[in-house]
Parts: C-alpha cells; sequence; structure tokens
C-alpha cells in the first residue's frame, strides 16, 4: 500500500498514525492521529483549514515540547535502529540528564549551556575525550530524533567541536570477554555487579562512579 505524503508511523508496523503538515505560519505541525483512516481524515481537515486561514485548535497553538519527551523519542528510536546494549547505555546516560534538563522546553537549550554541562562534567568526573564525546553525541543524538519527528527545527549540540582522542589502540571487551568477566564477578563479588555494569555500560572510571554516588 502507497503511504500518502504527510501521514505515517513513528515506529513502523505499531498502527499508530501521525500527520505533518505546515500551518498558515510556515511552522511544521505533527500530530497523533490513531489508525490510518484517521489519520487521512485528520489531515485533510488541517489542509482545509490551512486553505481557510483558521486558527490551529487552543491545544496545538501553545504546547511545548519538553527535552524529556525528546529523550522517549530518541530511546524509542535506539529501541528500533540500534542494539539492546546500545538502548541500554543511551536510557543509562538519559537518566542523568532528566534532573538537569527534562522538564526544560527544548527549544530553550542553548550551545553554550550543553557546552558548560560537558566541561563541568569531564572536569569532575575526569573524562577522557572519548567519553566527553560519548555525552555529546548524546545530546545530538536526542535532538537530532527530534528534528526527525518536526519536533523541533534545531540542534543545538550539532555545532559542538568534538574533542581529539587519542591515537591509541582502543581496547573493548569482546561479547564472550564480558560474559565471561560478569560471570566471575557475580560468583566471587556479587556486591560489585552492579558497578560493573554501570561502568561497562557508560564509561565510567570507580573513582568517577563512587564520586557520582557518594560512597567512599
Amino acid at each position: 500500500m502507497v503511504t500518502k505524503r504527510g501521514i505515517f508511523e513513528c515506529t513502523k508496523g505499531s498502527g499508530i498514525w501521525w500527520v505533518r503538515w505546515t500551518d498558515t505560519e510556515g511552522r511544521r505541525r505533527r500530530e497523533k492521529a490513531g489508525n490510518r483512516s484517521a489519520a487521512e481524515k485528520l489531515l485533510a481537515k488541517r489542509h482545509t483549514q490551512k486553505l481557510e486561514r483558521r486558527k490551529l485548535p487552543e491545544n496545538l497553538r501553545s504546547k511545548t515540547v519538553t527535552f524529556r519527551e525528546l529523550c522517549e523519542d530518541g530511546l524509542e528510536h535506539s529501541q528500533a535502529e540500534n542494539s539492546e546494549k546500545q538502548t541500554y547505555e543511551l536510557r543509562l546516560r538519559i537518566a542523568q540528564l532528566l534532573p538537569v534538563f527534562g522538564s526544560r522546553p527544548a527549544e530553550s537549550i542553548k550551545k553554550n549551556e550543553i557546552v558548560a554541562w560537558l566541561t563541568e562534567q569531564a572536569a569532575e568526573r575526569n573524562w577522557a575525550a572519548s567519553s566527553r564525546n560519548r555525552w555529546q553525541s548524546t545530546f545530538s543524538l536526542i535532538f537530532r530524533v527530534g528534528i526527525d519527528n518536526e519536533k523541533i527545527e534545531r540542534n543545538p549540540a550539532a555545532g559542538i567541536r568534538r574533542k581529539s582522542e587519542a591515537n591509541g589502540r582502543v581496547r573493548f571487551l569482546s561479547e564472550a570477554e564480558e560474559t565471561r568477566l560478569r560471570a566471575a564477578i557475580e560468583r566471587r563479588f556479587p556486591e560489585f555487579l552492579p558497578h560493573l555494569l554501570l561502568s561497562i555500560h557508560t564509561g565510567m572510571r570507580m573513582g568517577e562512579q563512587y564520586a557520582f554516588t557518594g560512597t567512599k
């Protein structure tokens, strides 16, 4: 079946359809409709309202998209496109971003605020350049998905310069090595298993883990 322009499923196969259109002021709009038939009817209605230059419904005129909502979309995107491990790591990083940015309108977050947060955290946690770049990529992913979903129009993290990483060989655990290490720690030191998992999935070192959690 050919998909009509302006209607789409955020998650293919979900059966939940959305519509997108441009209003009389040139702003791109996105709205959840329900099934495909409802989406087609809603899109036709919005086009008619635009032609007649009617005002948008009240609930669409002042809707503010929060950073938290973009994070939820970013996780949904990761679940559809990336591995379970990558999504788990993204979820851990987002959990640390939400207390700082979660309630903020996404469009209000500026490039200099992101740079300031990254700089402060890198100093406090003694991040390597690769760790800082990972966190920067998390911001960029969240805003990029927001643009793709037509909820926002700019990515404030896109213009941030990445830190140069060392040219030496970077060693990662293979899946088999990680499995054996987890099994050994779970058998001999089970109380430290959460520490290992946090380290593997976020890149945090032992010192910064304890500093972050307040453990002595």
